[in-house]
C-alpha cells in the first residue's frame, strides 16, 4: 500500500459517507429543465428555488404570473394539466431563439400571442418527456407522466371551465438563464387524481370538446332586449322633464331585439306578458319579414313628439290619429276614372271626336267647334257654289271639253271661259286661274289634285 492511498484514508477516516440523492419530482424537474435548455437550446439554465405544494381547482388562478403564457397540457387518458412560463421567460427563450443570445435587459409585459406559444410548444414537449422519464426511476414516482402540450389558454378565466374540479401539484421553479441575464418563473400544475376508465362507479373521460359543452351550455348568459332606438339632440336629453313620455311606433312592440353582451342581435321577439309578468315571445325568423324586425336607431323626426305624458305615448308621433291607408292592390285601391267625372272641359276647343290611335293633337286657339267628319267628305267651302261630293266617286276625263258637264240638282258651274276663275276658299290660299283650253286633270282615286301655290 503506498503512503499516498494512506494518507487519503487516514483523511477520510470519521467523515459520513457522501449523501447521493434519491431521484424525486424536485430532482427530475430540475435535471429536465437544465438538459432541455442547454441540448436544445444552447442556453445555460439554473433552478434557483424550488417548491410544491398542493392547490384547489379555485387556487390556481392566484398564483398566475402577469402575462404570462398558459398553456394546457394533456394526458391519453384524458388528464388535464397547466404549463406556464411567465413573460421574463418567454423572453429569453424568444431572444435565444432569434439572436442566439440572451440579452441583459428587462423583458417587456406584453401578452403573449399564437406565435410564442408555437415557438415554446416543442421545447415544452421535450422537456415533460425528460422528466416522464427521470421521474419514472423514484422509489414512489408521481403519476405526473404522458402530459404533452396541447393548446394555449388566452384568457386566465377559462381555467375554471377547462379542468377538473379536484386538487392539484403545484410545482414552482424560479430559473437563472444565460449566467444571471435574465431570471424568471416556470410554474406546472398536475392533477392528484387521474381518471381510471373502466372501473365500475367511474365514469370513462370524455372528449375535451364534449365536455367543454357540457360547461358552456349551464352557464348563465345575460341578455338585453331592446323596445326601440332613437336619436335625440344633447338639448332635447337636457330638456327631459319627470313625466314625460318619449313617442314609441306600435310595431316595435312586435320587433323587440334580443341583444347579447356585446350588442349583437340574437333574436327578434314580441313583448307581451305572462302570468301578470311581462314576457318576450321569440318570432319566428322563418316567417319574419326582415323589413319589420330590422330596428336600427333612427333620428328623431320631431324633437317636438316628445309629450308632456298627456296622451299614448305607443301612438304619438305625426301620424297619430290618421288611420291607415288603404291597400293598393286589389279592392280598396284607387276609384277608376270613369267615376270621377270625367275630365275638364278644354277650354274654348270644343268637344274632340276619339281619333282612334291618331294621338292627342294639340288645341285649335280660335278655331270655334269643328263639324263632324264622318262619312259624308268634307263640308261645304265658305264662297263658293261647290255642293257636297259625296259618294260622287272619280270624275270622267275632261279631255279638250272646255265646259264642264251639269252635275245633277248641284246647281251646275259657271264657264270657265272669261269667269276669272273660282271664288276664294277661305284659308286654303285658293285656286290659281285656269286658263282658256287646258282643262282639268283626271281625278285619280277619290280625292282632289294637290293644289298647286297660289300666285
Amino acid at each position: 500500500m503506498s503512503d499516498a492511498s494512506t494518507i487519503q484514508r487516514k483523511a477520510g477516516a470519521g467523515r459520513p459517507q457522501p449523501d447521493i440523492q434519491a431521484m424525486s419530482a424536485a430532482k427530475a424537474l430540475r435535471l429536465a429543465l437544465s438538459r432541455t435548455a442547454e441540448v436544445e437550446m444552447g442556453l445555460a439554465a439554473t433552478i434557483i428555488d424550488f417548491s410544491e405544494l398542493r392547490l384547489p381547482l379555485g387556487g390556481i388562478a392566484g398564483e398566475l404570473p402577469k402575462c404570462a403564457l398558459i398553456a394546457m397540457i394533456t394526458a391519453e387518458d384524458g388528464a388535464r394539466g397547466l404549463f406556464v412560463l411567465d413573460h421574463v421567460l418567454m423572453a429569453a427563450l424568444i431572444e435565444q431563439m432569434t439572436t442566439g443570445a440572451v440579452r441583459n435587459t428587462a423583458a417587456e409585459e406584453r401578452v403573449p400571442t399564437s406565435t410564442d406559444a408555437a415557438l415554446a410548444s416543442a421545447l415544452i414537449d421535450k422537456m415533460l418527456a425528460r422528466f416522464e422519464t427521470l421521474v419514472s426511476t423514484a422509489a414512489n414516482p408521481p403519476d405526473v407522466g404522458g402530459y404533452r402540450y396541447a393548446t394555449p389558454l388566452r384568457d386566465p378565466r377559462a381555467i375554471g371551465l377547462t379542468l377538473d374540479d379536484q386538487r392539484y401539484r403545484y410545482y414552482r421553479l424560479t430559473v437563472d438563464l444565460a449566467q444571471g441575464a435574465k431570471t424568471g418563473d416556470m410554474l406546472m400544475f398536475l392533477p392528484l387524481e387521474r381518471p381510471v376508465p373502466g372501473i365500475e362507479g367511474v365514469e370513462p373521460p370524455g372528449s375535451w370538446q364534449e365536455k367543454m359543452e357540457q360547461t358552456v351550455s349551464t352557464a348563465e348568459v345575460t341578455m338585453d332586449a331592446a323596445l326601440y332606438r332613437l336619436r335625440l339632440s344633447l338639448s332635447d336629453v337636457m330638456g327631459f322633464e319627470v313625466g314625460q313620455q318619449i313617442p314609441v311606433p306600435r310595431k316595435a312592440v312586435a320587433q323587440v331585439q334580443v341583444e347579447g353582451i356585446d350588442g349583437r342581435v340574437i333574436a327578434t321577439a314580441r313583448l307581451g306578458q305572462a302570468n301578470g309578468l311581462r314576457a318576450l315571445r321569440i318570432n319566428d325568423p322563418a316567417s319574419a319579414n326582415e323589413d319589420d324586425t330590422v330596428m336600427g336607431p333612427g333620428p328623431l323626426e320631431n324633437p317636438a313628439q316628445i309629450g308632456d305624458g298627456a296622451g299614448d305615448s305607443a301612438g304619438a308621433g305625426p301620424m297619430a290619429g290618421a288611420g291607415d291607408l288603404p291597400p293598393l292592390d286589389g279592392g280598396g285601391g284607387l276609384a277608376p276614372l270613369d267615376s270621377a267625372g270625367g275630365l275638364p272641359p278644354l277650354g274654348a276647343a270644343g268637344d274632340l271626336p276619339p281619333l282612334g290611335g291618331a294621338g292627342d293633337l294639340p288645341p285649335l286657339e280660335g278655331a270655334g267647334d269643328l263639324p263632324p267628319l264622318g262619312d259624308g267628305g268634307l263640308p261645304p267651302l265658305s264662297g263658293g257654289d261647290l255642293p257636297p261630293l259625296g259618294d260622287a266617286g272619280d270624275l270622267p276625263p275632261l279631255g279638250d271639253a272646255g265646259d264642264l258637264p251639269p252635275l245633277g240638282d248641284a246647281g251646275g258651274l259657271p264657264p270657265l271661259g272669261d269667269a276669272g276663275g273660282l271664288p276664294p276658299l277661305g284659308d286654303a290660299g285658293g285656286l290659281p286661274p285656269l286658263s282658256g283650253g287646258d282643262g282639268l286633270p283626271p281625278l285619280d282615286g277619290d280625292g282632289l289634285p294637290p293644289l298647286p301655290a297660289a300666285e
